[in-house]
Order: C-alpha cells, then sequence, then structure tokens
C-alpha cells in the first residue's frame, strides 16, 4: 500500500477558455528553409531530408505540413507526401479569383 498522500487542486473559476499558448512560437529555421524553398520552385515536388528527424517523425511531418500545424506553413497552399525514405513538400500558389462586376 502506498502512503502517498494524492491531492486534487481546483483553480478560480473562468468565465472564457483562455487562449492556448500553442502555436505562439517561432517557426524553426529549417522548415522555413523548406517552405522558401518549395515557394520557389512552386508547383513541383521538393526532395527533403532532415537530418536530426526521425524515419518515424519524416512520416508524420507531410500531415503537419498539409494542415498548417508548422509554423512555416501556416499560410496553407502546401502539399507533403513521404515516398521511400524522403519527404516531398509542394507548393501551389493560390489563383486569384477574378471578380465580375
Amino acid at each position: 500500500m502506498s502512503t502517498k498522500k494524492r491531492t486534487v487542486k481546483i483553480g478560480t473559476p473562468v468565465p472564457e477558455l483562455p487562449e492556448s499558448g500553442r502555436g505562439t512560437n517561432k517557426p524553426a529555421a529549417h522548415w522555413v528553409k523548406v517552405a522558401e524553398a518549395a515557394k520557389a520552385h512552386a508547383g513541383q515536388w521538393l526532395p527533403v531530408q532532415v537530418g536530426h528527424l526521425s524515419v518515424n517523425r519524416h512520416r508524420e511531418v507531410p500531415n503537419s505540413i498539409k494542415t498548417g500545424r508548422l509554423a512555416a506553413f501556416a499560410g496553407g497552399g502546401f502539399d507533403a507526401a513521404f515516398r521511400d525514405g524522403t519527404l516531398y513538400v509542394k507548393y501551389e500558389a493560390p489563383v486569384a479569383l477574378a471578380v465580375a462586376r
């Protein structure tokens, strides 16, 4: 039997849910480089190897790029896929819609 005392701390109620602290960090420099390179070669798949990421993280990154969870890709327009050990990133420039007057 554990004699460790278990406690629960209940805070003061708040009328509104506070803003999340997530996503307030600066984008990582290596992802900024990838986003800039993809924009420079819009419409083409850019093969990317980020040496310090594990293979499993490379596999997770495409979804983070597509959804903008990685701050460098938050503006949208990016696609990503993982193929044969390589991460591919593509930027599609948004198409401006002409408004008829």
